[in-house]
């Protein structure tokens, strides 16, 4: 549809250039731009999904969010830990009580936008995982056995 209307405004401008022109090639370029950049973030943004992700599986087994797993599976995505905000529920390295008690990590990291030095945009990303321990029966379990 619009390689249709650039056709027609050449056709019937005799090839010669015109605002309208210039106007529908700029608006191509930044409908590009826009996309070029959704891209990058949703890319960028899965990366940081499969480190939570994997981390929170790892701790649904185990009744532990191991800081240093979460570290890992972020270098592994080539993401600096020190990069990104994150906190656990409970905290991070502290065994869960019991079976069923709910495991959560939250990270938040920011995303930047810009088109050149004059224009930039911060977007804060919060990624955040549930799941209940399935693994870890907790203390004394079996203690009196």
């Amino acid at each position: 549809m619009m390689y249709r209307r650039l056709k027609g405004i050449i056709n019937s401008s005799s090839g010669e250039s015109s605002l309208e022109l210039l106007v529908l090639m700029f608006k191509i370029l930044v409908i590009t731009l826009l996309i070029f950049q959704l891209s990058i973030f949703l890319v960028d943004t899965t990366k940081y999904y499969f480190a939570v992700n994997e981390t929170i599986r790892k701790a649904q087994s185990e009744g532990v969010i191991s800081r240093a797993y979460f570290d890992s599976q972020l270098l592994r995505f080539k993401i600096q830990p020190s990069s990104v905000r994150a906190s656990a529920s409970p905290d991070f390295d502290t065994y869960v009580r019991k079976l069923g008690d709910k495991l959560t990590l939250r990270l938040q990291y920011n995303f930047s936008i810009s088109f050149s030095e004059f224009w930039s945009v911060e977007l804060p990303i919060t990624i955040r995982a549930s799941k209940s321990n399935q693994g870890y029966y907790g203390e004394g379990y079996g203690g009196g056995w």
